[in-house]
């Protein structure tokens, strides 16, 4: 079969692959590309620390595990092992992996369903904007993704031998490794074993053997995170995002909570209220499980109205998008026609997809399991982003759908049609429902972000004028005004620094004291101490001064790098936030 479709699946390789590479090439004048936050500047100093030390897995604090899992990190350390620290060389490589993901949902579509399916389905995979999104920024999934489609394979494709579940144990250990969100298929994957074997000794032994992998795979890790902080766990923060996940008030999402203050006194609420700033993983975890479970008796009906409607949000893909995904569609997906093919619109079909294979869902039983094992995510922060791990197994549907309703046109079949459309139709209507009335945030925290690496790559300039933008965007982000005041302090501009950190201080109470100090320091005319020119935001591994001038600029970047406005009334709206002139 491979030889047959050669010509098809250089053709796919080659079209996702230059797509890919034509946004990277777009992305060499944008500054949120070159200094990663958030999730990619932590990915991105995790792999400068392990390649840094030896190769050793890090804690936090000393005592903490780690909040990421640690195989992506690794894979980003290896390439700049390979290549040197150059951002370019990890996307580059993701982009061979997107590429080559979008070839093997071909071969495995055209395996499970027809020829048209499978274009279509390595059609989606190759244009669809958020894969390509993942794909050219520091975003675990992309690896997450490759690793699932090659499990799916193996376990469909190659025959049945201990051989087959022994890879598929490693493949699955290492998706865990990767992102941990699909640990239930470790027990639904029995269900499909026993189904395939009609021994139930030799499904057993198969299943031990699968099961037996994924634990070898992980063991180095639990015990690595077992000698930091005493539990058995992959990553920290399991709780305070379960947490959030049902918390009705944050809709379910932490995407407006992740940036300054807002995560931080999140973040920090444990050693607070339990007034212990030496609180162990476990009672940190306590605790949230402990407010988890008591939102949810004060408040039963929110709780259930909001897991409807997230639930209800994901069936109809509607996007969770946080302010880096909404810069990257604004800047660079809404000027090409990819918009139209939207996270709402693989869904639809999908669902679709779905009951017009109910017939063969014997057949499709594995992929079945594999998004059932997504259930648990219901329950967690609910981002677009962690979707891309199995979306290519909706794609599958949402191909199958297409190659459906064309059988039933190009045969004229009139039941088959109305049946096709019918169900098309009411999953239509469905995706323009919002039960949880959910807005997606500005760019606001991008800038925000932007302006902090800026900072610390004293490009005060450039810091300044994103913080501003930042704020002209939201007002009441308070560490976007204590960061402007430490632009102005640097610049010795006590009037308006103090302007700032006033403002800061009004919005968010935790600025007061700072702000106090910095008025008897101002007037009596003192030396400046460094607590009121930092960022003092508790981030402590971006201010890392080796990690800060390793990544402080790209080898391809040039002088003059382009940076994007919000809209056309940008100016207008930072000058009303300058405090003076």
């Amino acid at each position: 079969m491979l030889k047959k479709h050669k010509a098809a699946l250089l053709i796919i390789f080659v079209t996702a692959l230059g797509l890919r590479l034509w946004f990277l090439a777009r992305l060499q004048n944008d500054l949120v590309f070159h200094l990663p936050s958030s999730d990619p500047q932590e990915f991105n100093f995790l792999a400068f620390w392990i390649k840094r030390h030896d190769w050793f897995w890090p804690g936090l604090a000393g005592h903490i595990p780690f909040h990421h899992t640690p195989l992506y990190p690794y894979f980003m350390a290896v390439i700049y092992q390979i290549f040197g620290f150059h951002i370019n060389a990890v996307v580059i490589v993701q982009c061979l992996l997107g590429a080559l993901s979008a070839c093997l949902m071909y071969l495995l579509t055209l395996r499970l369903a027809n020829p048209l399916a499978a274009l279509v389905c390595a059609g989606f995979m190759t244009f669809y904007w958020f894969m390509i999104y993942t794909q050219v920024f520091l975003f675990s999934e992309c690896l997450a993704m490759t690793i699932n489609i090659a499990l799916i394979y193996d376990l469909i494709v190659a025959k049945d031998s201990l051989k087959k579940y022994l890879l598929g144990g490693f493949l699955f250990g290492a998706s865990l490794l990767c992102r941990p969100d699909l640990s239930l298929f470790a027990g639904l994957i029995l269900l499909w074993i026993w189904r395939q074997d009609q021994s139930h000794k030799r499904a057993l032994c198969h299943y031990g053997a699968f099961i037996l992998t994924v634990a070898l795979v992980l063991a180095p890790v639990l015990f690595r995170n077992h000698e930091i902080s005493g539990s058995w766990t992959l990553r920290s923060q399991v709780a305070s995002n379960l947490y959030l996940g049902n918390d009705p008030d944050s809709y379910g999402s932490n995407i407006f909570v992740e940036g300054g203050r807002l995560w931080q006194n999140f973040i920090t609420m444990p050693y607070r209220e339990l007034h212990n700033n030496a609180l162990t993983e476990s009672q940190v975890n306590n605790f949230y499980f402990q407010k988890t479970f008591e939102k949810i008796e004060e408040h039963p009906f929110s709780w259930a109205r909001l897991i409807f409607g997230k639930v209800w949000s994901f069936l109809t893909g509607r996007e969770f998008l946080r302010s880096e995904d909404v810069y990257f569609r604004n800047f660079f997906v809404v000027p090409t026609s990819l918009q139209f093919l939207s996270t709402s619109v693989i869904f639809v079909f999908a669902i679709s997809g779905f009951f017009a294979a109910w017939k063969l869902r014997e057949r499709y039983q594995l992929l079945n399991l594999f998004l059932l094992s997504s259930v648990m995510s219901i329950f967690f922060p609910a981002k677009t982003r962690y979707l891309v791990p199995i979306i290519p197994f909706v794609m599958f549907y949402a191909a199958f759908f297409v190659s459906t309703l064309y059988e039933a046109v190009k045969t004229r079949d009139k039941s088959k049609l109305v049946k096709v459309v019918g169900v098309f139709l009411a999953c239509v209507l469905a995706s323009f429902i919002n039960p949880l009335n959910l807005k997606e945030p500005d760019v606001s925290e991008t800038y925000y972000s932007l302006a902090d690496n800026l900072f610390r790559q004293k490009d005060y300039g450039l810091s300044q004028q994103f913080y501003q933008r930042a704020l002209a965007l939201n007002p009441f982000n308070s560490s976007a005004w204590n960061g402007l005041s430490s632009v102005y302090f640097l610049k010795r501009d006590f009037t308006n620094a103090l302007y700032c950190l006033g403002k800061a201080a009004e919005t968010d109470g935790h600025f007061a004291e700072k702000y106090i100090l910095a008025r008897n320091v101002v007037l009596q005319g003192l030396p400046v101490p460094l607590s009121l020119i930092s960022l003092n935001e508790g981030d402590v591994d971006s201010d890392d001064d080796e990690y800060v001038k390793t990544f402080q600029f790209s080898p391809v970047t040039k002088p003059g790098l382009r940076t994007r406005r919000h809209s056309s009334g940008d100016n207008a709206a930072i000058a009303r936030t300058r405090p003076i002139g």
